[in-house]
């Protein structure tokens, strides 16, 4: 199905999504990139939960968990506030994401960790989408989509390419490569140094779409040259674009304002 619903939001219904990050480093950061989150227009909040951890590195792996609840605690109470004070009109979906370092984020690498932290968060009951990476060990993956979908969480698959562009063909074979994981959201993102390589991904994109998707997607355009993929109009078949939270998470990522074109 190219159409999933998410709570009360549908992800693939030619509405593009808006997901803004946290990467907050503490809770201090965190109250204030919850504030900027929920007071935008956006309907789901990433936390990169690897910008925490770069503070508790040091710490025993039960403090971890511990710590990744008490996070996302955080968020739900958060978000209660703004419903009350009648600031939002439906809640924001939470999407959890431990970026390692070779997708480009601050988090281990190690297997058991990147394991460790996402159970705990599935298992929290308080995310209703977890990212999970492509290039991890295939059991790995299977896994966690496995656990996933036992406790009613959805999964994006994601890969990601800071310093390399893919051809259109290179980017659909890859889409439906991720497809096969069963994962509910494929997301590809690709560094684009021109116009030419842009367009590849939003052709790519449009192909994926019209003939091979049987879940919704999401592809990204990095770099200055791929601020035009991340736009939610015109809809080319991409599901969901990442804004700007407070600071950006990847290159070419802009405010949620100037993605609706209010600037």
């Amino acid at each position: 199905m190219r159409q999933i619903k998410i709570n009360d939001t549908m992800i693939g219904d030619e509405k593009v999504k808006i997901c803004v990050p946290i990467s907050a480093c503490d809770f201090s950061e965190l109250e204030a990139e919850l504030e900027y989150a929920f007071n935008n227009p956006c309907d789901i909040i990433e936390l990169r939960y690897d910008y925490f951890t770069a503070i508790i590195s040091e710490q025993c792996d039960a403090y971890k968990q511990r710590h990744t609840g008490n996070v996302l605690s955080e968020i739900k109470k958060k978000q209660e506030e703004f419903k009350k004070q009648n600031k939002m009109k439906r809640d924001k979906l939470t999407l959890f994401t431990f970026r390692t370092k070779l997708e480009g984020g601050l988090g281990t690498d190690a297997n058991d960790e990147y394991y460790n932290i996402n159970e705990q968060a599935i298992l929290s009951g308080q995310i209703d989408i977890v990212d999970v990476e492509f290039t991890k060990d295939q059991s790995l993956v299977d896994r966690l989509i496995k656990l996933a979908h036992e406790h009613d969480v959805k999964v994006i698959i994601s890969k990601h390419y800071f310093e390399k562009s893919l051809s259109k063909d290179e980017q659909i074979e890859l889409l439906m490569r991720m497809q096969e994981t069963g994962a509910d959201i494929l997301k590809l993102a690709t560094m684009v140094s021109d116009e030419k390589t842009a367009l590849d991904v939003i052709s790519a994109a449009k192909e994926m779409f019209e003939k091979h998707a049987k879940a919704p997607f999401v592809t990204i355009g990095m770099g200055e040259y791929g601020k035009i993929t991340r736009y939610i109009e015109p809809f080319y078949g991409s599901a969901i674009t990442y804004a700007k939270g407070l600071k950006a998470t990847a290159p070419g990522q802009m405010s949620v304002s100037e993605l609706l074109g209010e600037v």
